[in-house]
This record gives C-alpha cells, sequence and structure tokens, in this order.
C-alpha cells in the first residue's frame, strides 16, 4: 500500500485525467481489500465456532458466506459501473 501512496504522490505533475484514474484505482483497492478482511474475518468465525454447530447448521452458515462473498463483489462491481 505504500507504494500506492508514495506513486499517487508524484501524480501531481501528471495530466488531471490519469489522475483521476490513479485515484480511482486507490479507492477501487481499498474496497477490495476492505471486503477481503470482512470475510477472512467471517470465515474464521465460521471455523472457530463450527464445532457447536450441527451439520445443517454448518452447511446453512457455509451457504450464507457464499452468498455474502457474491452479493460484495456484485455490489463492488456495480459501484464500479455506476461511477
Amino acid at each position: 500500500m505504500l507504494f500506492l501512496d508514495d506513486f499517487l504522490e508524484m501524480l501531481d505533475e501528471l495530466p488531471v485525467e490519469l489522475r483521476e484514474r490513479c485515484t480511482e484505482m486507490k479507492h477501487l483497492d481499498l474496497q477490495v481489500e476492505t471486503g477481503l478482511e470482512r470475510n477472512r474475518k467471517a470465515i474464521i468465525e465460521f471455523f472457530e465456532g463450527g464445532s457447536e454447530l450441527t451439520e445443517e447448521q454448518k452447511m446453512m452458515r457455509y451457504q450464507q458466506l457464499q452468498q455474502v462473498s457474491f452479493n460484495n463483489c456484485l455490489l463492488d462491481f456495480f459501484f464500479y459501473l455506476i461511477n
């Protein structure tokens, strides 16, 4: 992440459109990192608490995690399209 921040500081001398695109990439990168961290936490919770759940509860939670991950990807993609 430091590389990207350093790179963005050097953008002051570049044309406006190029600066905007690089800033957009930074925002997209932050969104992806936030989503990945959210997914990591949910997966860790799933595996740590899995021994207390029945097989049916495990399957339901697993499917919820898949759906949430898929929905997050869709939301990020649609956000990208409208901006």
